[in-house]
This record gives C-alpha cells, structure tokens and sequence, in this order.
C-alpha cells in the first residue's frame, strides 16, 4: 500500500462537501498543508443529479472570512438566484403561510438570510485544492503523532489529523465510535425532496409571497409544503428556472408504503391538490417523469468520542446531522469548519494538538447537542396542528440558538 509521509504539519480531510471544503479553503490561505479525499469519482461529483438549496444566515460572515481575498467578487455566483438582493424589512425573513388560506401566519427572520445552491459551494469552494476522488475510507491507524487512512482501492494516506467531513451517513464516525453507535435515529417523519421547471408563466406565478422561499403547513393533517428558487440561470427567460419543492409529514403514508417514484408522485399531487396559491400551480405542474426523492427525518446526538490525543475529529453532518426543519445544518457545519480553521492554525495549539481537539470538541458538542435538540422538536411540533404555535421556529426563528437564549 501506497502511504503519502507528512512533512510538515498536514491535515487530511476525509470529504468534500462544503465543510470539508471551507476547512480545506481556510487552511490553505493559512499555509497549513491539507488534502482532501472524496468517496465520489469525479465525473459523479460533477454529475450527480440530486441539488438542493440551503439557508445561510448567521454563519455568512465566518465563511466569508475563511475563504480566499479573491473569491469575494465571486460569492454572489453560490447564490440560488444571484440577480437578487434582500431588501431589509421587505424581503429578509421566511413567510410561514397557512396551507388552506395562503395567508401569512408569521415571518421568520434570520441574519439576512440567503438562498446558496450545494452544487454551486462545492464548485467555488473546491477551486484551487488538493481533492482526491474515488477514495472510500475503509480504515484508520494511528502511530505515535500520525494517523493513516486507509482506502478501498488500497492506497492509504498519513497526517497529523483527520477531520471526518464525510455527511451524516459518515464512514469516519463509524470508525470513531462504532457501527452500531454511529447509526443515525430515523423520525417518523416523512420528506420528499426534488427539483422541478415550470411554464414561464407558471414559474413567474410561483413567485409570489416571497421571491426567494416560503412555506407552508396544511392545518387539518400538519403537512408542510416548502417551496424556494434553487437556480436562474437568466432572470429574463422564468421558464430557465428550477424550483426546488419539499413537502415533509407525520404518520402515514410511510416511505415504506411508496416503493416507486409513481407511487410517491401520485401521494405528492393528491396532496398538493389542496394546497392554496402558489402551491398548488407548483405541485400540480410537476411532470410524471420527474424523480421525487423521498427519505425519513434523522438526527445523531453528538457524543464524547476517542479523539486519540486530537489525531481524529468530526465535523458538520458527520458530527450532527439534524433534521431540516429550523435550517440549521449549515450554519452549525460552517461553524465547525471556522473553529477548526483557528484551531489548526494556531502554532501553539498546534504543538498541544489534544487539547485544541477537546476543546473545538466541547463547544462543538455542546452548540450542536442543544440545536440538534432543538430541530427534532420543530420536526416533532410542526408535525401537529395543535403544537405548531409553540414550535422553537414560532418562538425563535432561523436565530442561532445561542443568540436566541441571550435575546430572551
């Protein structure tokens, strides 16, 4: 086996989501040497089908901060429609709408939230790295200060720490804890997620209310019905555009019960159906031949780990996934990779490499323990007419939870 020997310091990072991928970014504007390894060839990295949008709110400025100087002309290209701009007061909150009425129930606001598209981070931040493809981590070894990771194509690679970047079905936590310990808790919550372009008209219609994202809950049976811009490719032409919908439930039918996309589409559109404007135009304009991808809401409650004296960490999904529903994912996983940027570039911390780790480790843990509480109750509350009104999202917003309580 092929084994890459550190010399100087070097951090492997095992994942190039956007995570991975900032760590990667901050480090190298710090002259810290890093590589990243992805499990995806590179051709299905680019390819994939599946794009979603994401909030990014309180986290903006860390990121901005840990990218290189020249990409800040180029950050308005990870938007989901970057010919818009929020306009304070009219525009920066995510209306909250009664799914029978249409009517507004509530805005909730953030720190001038903006929509980003998850393919377009991964291209911008992956320019100018050391990325790897086809690499599946299968084991991990450690010796005196170093750690090697070995792969399923049996190369192998040696640093001074590995940060597990790898999403919530991470491989790198399984080796850290355990397979039985590392699997996530699946909800009784179920979500479709999928992309969808419409009629010029239609997609013009759909921009109403709000014209970066809105959503609403159906009060009879608790469904929620997200609707978001997720690309304009030309601001000129509506019928360019992809929308990305989301509709997540409690209860029956489980995904389970649908097996094929023609069963999850007839589910969507019986539901949809119901729904008020604009809704109801984008659900039931979505084509037969569209692949609805349906999945459980899941969380895993981040625990004390052996970090082998800071040689091995987790962060973002692979540290705490969390369910969707209060958008908090991102900005905890961007939080990470900022921490840990600092962490790493400390010349003294760097010299008591276990005591950085634990301590990135504890307020990470902590932070996250308490939003990951959080989102499972807005997931569990909002799945229930008679609960919604006290769900953290009514009572606290897209705030961070930590300037929530202090607001208090």
């Amino acid at each position: 086996m092929a084994i890459a020997t550190p010399h100087p310091f070097h951090v492997t990072v095992v994942g190039a989501g956007t995570t991975g991928l900032l760590l990667a970014q901050g480090l190298k504007s710090a002259g810290v040497s890093c590589t990243v390894f992805e499990r995806e060839t590179s051709e299905t990295y680019r390819t994939r089908p599946r794009e979603w949008g994401m909030t990014l709110h309180w986290a903006a400025e860390l990121v901005w901060k840990k990218l290189p100087k020249d990409f800040n002309d180029r950050l308005r290209s990870i938007r989901c429609n970057p010919f818009h701009d929020n306009t304070p007061g009219e525009d920066d909150f995510l209306p909250v709408c009664n799914g029978i009425t249409g009517e507004v129930m509530l805005k909730m606001h953030g720190d001038s939230p903006i929509r980003v598209s998850r393919s377009k981070m991964r291209a911008l931040f992956s320019e100018g790295l050391d990325i790897q493809h086809g690499k599946k981590i299968v084991q991990v070894t450690y010796s005196g200060s170093t750690v090697t990771a070995t792969f399923e194509d049996g190369t192998g690679t040696t640093g001074n720490i590995l940060v597990g970047c790898d999403g919530a079905k991470s491989k790198v936590r399984e080796l850290v804890v355990g397979s039985e310990a590392a699997q996530m808790t699946v909800m009784p919550i179920n979500t479709f997620n999928f992309n969808q372009k419409f009629t010029a008209e239609q997609a013009l219609h759909l921009q109403t209310v709000h014209p970066l994202f809105k959503m609403s809950y159906y009060p009879e049976t608790a469904e929620m019905f997200w609707l978001s811009i997720q690309d304009v490719p030309d601001p000129d032409k509506p019928e360019t555009w992809l929308f990305q919908l989301m509709m997540s439930w409690g209860g029956s039918p489980t995904l389970e019960e649908m097996p094929t996309n023609e069963d999850r589409m007839r589910v969507f559109k019986e539901r949809a159906q119901r729904w008020a404007e604009p809704w109801k135009t984008a659900g039931l304009n979505v084509t037969d031949d569209t692949e609805i991808y349906a999945a459980p809401a899941t969380y895993w409650m981040p625990t004390a780990w052996d970090n082998h004296n800071g040689m091995i960490t987790l962060a973002g999904d692979a540290a705490h996934p969390m369910p969707p529903h209060r958008g908090q994912g991102l900005n905890n996983a961007m939080q990470d990779a900022s921490n840990l940027v600092d962490a790493l570039t400390d010349h003294a911390a760097r010299a008591y490499l276990g005591e950085a780790i634990d301590a990135y480790e504890a307020e990470m843990r902590e932070r996250a323990s308490k939003e990951v509480q959080i989102s499972k109750e807005q997931a569990t509350k909002s799945s229930d007419w008679k609960t919604f009104m006290d769900t953290p999202m009514v009572r606290i917003g897209m705030k961070r939870q930590a300037d929530a309580v202090a607001a208090a």
